[in-house]
């Protein structure tokens, strides 16, 4: 798989009380992260909220999307779609939501599948899935700004810090 250089990413992982896992990833295009996915994953509920110019694209547009490949397929039908919010409800209890700041929440039932699906995306934006995760392991409920070489580059307690900071960066 052909590595492409990018910026370092904002992300968290948390599992919850109940054992699901939580990746969240900002500064990602959606149909960029649901192309590293199995094409043949099925979906089981979608809800989006999407345009291109002024017209407004609802799930029916897309056609019948029973899988990931489906889903992308009809995506691809609107050159120049701006997805406000998407929701999607995958097979294996895997559950994604994507907004137009370019926030990614991925929520999996256990930590093998989330390792597993999320080693996809990250080794084809550059990354070391095992470095990343072990990082992320290490940095457990805080957003971790990580590079592609998995050098850490700051650690954020919550997400308005960051976004402060960052802020402050842009300006100097």
């Amino acid at each position: 798989m052909e590595n492409v250089k990018t910026e370092p990413k904002l992300m968290l992982y948390e599992q919850t009380q109940s054992g699901r896992v939580l990746f969240y990833i900002l500064e990602e295009e959606p149909i960029t992260f649901l192309n590293t996915l199995p094409p043949e994953l099925r979906i089981c509920g979608l809800k989006l909220m999407a345009s291109v110019n002024s017209d407004l694209i609802y799930p029916e547009d897309l056609g019948m999307v029973a899988t990931v490949w489906d889903l992308l397929e009809g995506l691809q039908k609107y050159p120049g779609i701006n997805i406000d919010n998407l929701w999607v409800d995958l097979e294996h209890a895997l559950e994604i939501s994507a907004h137009d700041d370019l926030e990614i929440t991925i929520s999996f039932p256990n930590e093998l599948i989330a390792f597993e699906l999320s080693r996809h995306w990250l080794e084809s934006t550059g990354y070391d899935a095992q470095a990343v995760w072990s990082v992320l392991k290490k940095h457990s409920k805080q957003y971790v700004l990580i590079e592609p070489s998995s050098q850490v580059d700051g650690v954020f307690e919550n997400l308005d810090i960051y976004l402060d900071q960052k802020s402050i960066l842009l300006k100097a």
